[in-house]
């Protein structure tokens, strides 16, 4: 689905990438989860501590969408090959929510990058864009 944001006077738009779309690149062991409370009603999560999803595009902005659930592991965050966060998934319960996001002045080309940190399982519901 498509959002509209209005920051100021320009009037940016949000897409949903789904983890299911071909443009999210994974290595490691990925599986499917289907639940309601995700977006689309499914996730990909992973046991497997190294496997990673990463996203290449040109935009403004992106936001990572996981999950957070008891006994859940840690997530990396890198964006253009940097580190920029480590999470932890674990704790009470919740559907898919933003758990990462940012924003550039110009729009360019970035890759988003999550890489499971522990052998913990975390869920992945995808990204959503900036234009």
């Amino acid at each position: 689905g498509n959002a509209a944001y209005s920051d100021e006077s320009t009037l940016r738009s949000a897409s949903v990438v789904p983890e299911t779309t071909s443009a999210i690149k994974y290595t490691g062991t990925w599986k499917t989860a289907k639940v309601k409370a995700y977006g689309g009603g499914s996730a990909r999560y992973t046991t497997k501590t190294g496997s990673t999803a990463s996203y290449s595009f040109y935009g403004r902005g992106a936001a990572i969408v996981m999950a957070k659930a008891p006994g859940r592991g840690k997530v990396t965050i890198y964006l253009d090959g940097a580190k920029v966060a480590t999470y932890s998934l674990s704790g009470p319960a919740k559907g898919s929510y933003i758990v990462w996001q940012s924003t550039w002045g110009r729009p360019g080309s970035h890759t988003v990058k999550i890489v499971s940190s522990s052998s913990y399982r975390i869920d992945f519901d995808g990204v959503i864009k900036l234009e």
